[in-house]
């Protein structure tokens, strides 16, 4: 096999994606221990924005910058031409966009992929098409006098380079033969183009996501397809899953919407996290060293807990050893309003306002099984919410997140983790079996609907709760 090295591009728009992405190429065994060039534009601070790459590969970072680019989309895609020109030294490189990330661990290329000036994902179509007849004028010699008023679709085989792998020395004379700028501003067009209708180029293409390896531009889809594959499992996730945490403090609330996703309203209980329990997470906190992102004060509804003047102190005691910490607490604005207006104002308060008098408030779905479709604990689809929101401190221990803990309080499920120390994204994760097979959650996000959607699982939850409420172990 060829020896390459691989090459990214990124700017601080796009930092959060390559956060995340990044920590799964390494999981590709022929991408793991390359040479990373890093074209970068935008930052501050370089070092302390993108030294955090040095984890996981030996990295050149090469700040990029040109002129005469018209956007900054325009510099960076050059930038894997005209700046690859310049600076690779290996006789073939990979080029990885920042939303590119790998799922599993086959090779991505082949040995005779190497055969070709340049191989990628395959792709049906140039657009806007105009770019083409630029191409084409360009190569002639002659000024493109056709406008943009052609913003459709060219079809044709080509390749989309979420993935590419070039060889070095057809890229220089590409470079070369550019000068200071490419004829259209996109990287995959142009050498395509180049490979396509040159003499002694050639190009391949091949089906990569059937190798074990996708990309999504939306933030969203990013973050649900990482957190359901097994790239999950990656480093860089492993510590955000501990980065913030949510302190359940109260089954109790005063309206029951539709579809909550604590089941207030379908098997409402009135268990609360007792000022004993709040003193040792803090206390456990500190001596873990814990420094957490963001702690949210959730429930039920926070303002019918009776002891809030000791949360507030105990909160305060953990704010003292690490300052940086955001606290929030989340309320419905209906009931205690003196208490809301008596909150620290080192607390933001995320008040939904909502009315009392109306009982039809309604979540994302919720009560919807997998497994009432036919998938079980392994195969159902997780969801980012464990890393976007943090894991759960509750009155029944600590579980992977707050959906989680109202899957298995109606359920029975005994699985809270009764000391922080013992909690650890293994510990965490391993409640995923029993836990997303029953959360619509895990169907990916669903969408807001309104009134109650309740699958059978749930529904026979539900009469056996009613019937005999589950005992759990209190934290």
């Amino acid at each position: 096999m060829k020896d390459f090295a691989l090459v990214t591009g990124v700017t601080p728009d796009y930092t959060k994606k390559l956060r995340w992405c990044l920590p799964t190429w390494p999981m590709k065994p022929q991408l793991a221990g390359k040479k990373l060039y890093v074209f970068h534009s935008g930052f501050q601070n370089v070092e302390r924005e993108l030294g955090w790459i040095t984890d996981y590969f030996n990295v050149q970072l090469v700040e990029w910058d040109m002129p005469k680019a018209e956007s900054v989309r325009e510099k960076m895609l050059s930038a894997f031409v005209l700046g690859a020109a310049l600076v690779v030294q290996e006789e073939y490189f990979v080029k990885l966009d920042a939303d590119t990330f790998c799922t599993d661990a086959q090779e991505l290329f082949h040995e005779e992929d190497f055969k070709h000036d340049l191989f990628s994902h395959r792709w049906g179509y140039t657009k806007p098409g105009w770019w083409i007849d630029k191409m084409d004028a360009w190569v002639q010699q002659k000024r493109y006098k056709g406008g943009d008023a052609d913003k459709g679709r060219r079809s044709h085989k080509r390749i989309q380079s979420i993935a590419c792998l070039h060889r070095t020395a057809f890229v220089e004379q590409c470079a070369k033969a550019a000068g200071d700028r490419l004829p259209v501003p996109s990287h995959d067009t142009y050498l395509w183009y180049m490979a396509e209708h040159f003499k002694d180029c050639t190009w391949g293409k091949a089906n990569l996501k059937q190798r074990g390896i996708d990309h999504c531009s939306r933030w969203r889809g990013i973050r649900e397809n990482i957190c359901a594959s097994e790239c999950a499992w990656n480093p860089y996730l492993n510590k955000e899953l501990l980065k913030n945490v949510q302190v359940h403090i109260t089954n109790a609330c005063n309206i029951g919407c539709n579809n909550c996703d604590r089941v207030c309203g379908l098997a409402p209980d009135n268990s609360i996290l007792d000022t004993e329990a709040v003193s040792r997470f803090v206390s456990e906190s500190i001596l873990c060293g814990h420094r957490y992102n963001r702690i949210d004060i959730i429930g039920g509804e926070p303002m019918l807990y009776g002891s809030l003047w000791h949360l507030y102190k105990e909160l305060q005691r953990y704010k003292d050893f690490h300052k940086r910490v955001r606290i929030r607490l989340t309320t419905n604005g209906t009931v205690h309003k003196e208490k809301i207006a008596q909150i620290p104002d080192w607390i933001q308060v995320r008040n939904s306002s909502k009315d009392c008098s109306n009982k039809e408030y309604d979540f994302e779905t919720f009560n919807v099984a997998p497994c009432d479709s036919g998938h079980n604990g392994i195969d159902a689809k997780s969801c980012s919410i464990p890393w976007r929101c943090g894991f759960a401190l509750t009155p029944h221990g600590y579980f992977l997140c707050g959906a989680g803990y109202g899957v298995a309080r109606t359920f029975g499920f005994d699985i809270g983790i009764q000391s922080l120390q013992e909690v650890t994204p293994i510990a965490l994760m391993a409640q995923r079996l029993r836990l997303c097979e029953r959360c619509g959650h895990s169907r990916s996000i669903a969408k807001r609907e309104k009134g109650q959607k309740t699958s059978p699982t749930w529904k026979q939850a539900i009469t056996n709760y009613k019937q005999a409420k589950p005992e759990l172990r209190r934290y």
